[in-house]
């Protein structure tokens, strides 16, 4: 929490041209089939179950896909699919070299002229990623608070890829 607050005192003299450079990203697991939380209904022991109460399945979970994406002040960028499901610092950056220098040259934008979001992830937080965006001239918030989805308006948008 403190480092939440810390975070917003730094951020909370940015304008508003300052922001509209951030280049907000993330990543989320998409079903194919149904939600992989638990649902929960009411019922009195005597009434009949009804249509909602029932959640059909298919076997093996129905299957998921992994995506990355971003979004800019301009509109959204480019996103693309995480084929093995699972993502590495070595991904990552082939990520960043491909879909993001997509979305960057889409809408003109220069690379030192944005602020780059991303989360605590370790992929993002690692070594060979650093290197990678300070051998492109990134400017990243290197000091996003952890577990704070809440911050990244990207996290509004994941549900309608």
């Amino acid at each position: 929490m403190q480092h939440r607050l810390e975070w917003a005192k730094k951020h909370q003299d940015w304008t508003v041209e300052e922001w509209r450079k951030v280049v907000f990203s993330d990543e989320t697991k998409i079903n194919v089939w149904g939600s992989d939380g638990c649902k929960y209904y009411w019922k009195r022991p005597s009434d009949p179950l009804q249509p909602h109460h029932l959640e059909f399945t298919v076997k093996h979970g129905g299957g998921k896909l992994m995506m990355w994406g971003c979004i800019t002040s301009e509109g959204p960028g480019y996103a693309c699919q995480i084929y093995d499901g699972n993502m590495n610092a070595d991904v990552y950056q082939h990520i960043l070299d491909t879909t993001l220098r997509d979305t960057m040259e889409y809408y003109n934008f220069n690379w030192s002229n944005i602020y780059f979001q991303h989360d605590n992830d370790p992929k993002h937080k690692a070594k060979s990623t650093i290197a990678w965006l300070d051998n492109h001239q990134v400017r990243y918030m290197s000091d996003w608070p952890a577990q704070s989805p809440d911050l990244n308006p990207i996290e509004h948008v994941v549900m309608f890829w």
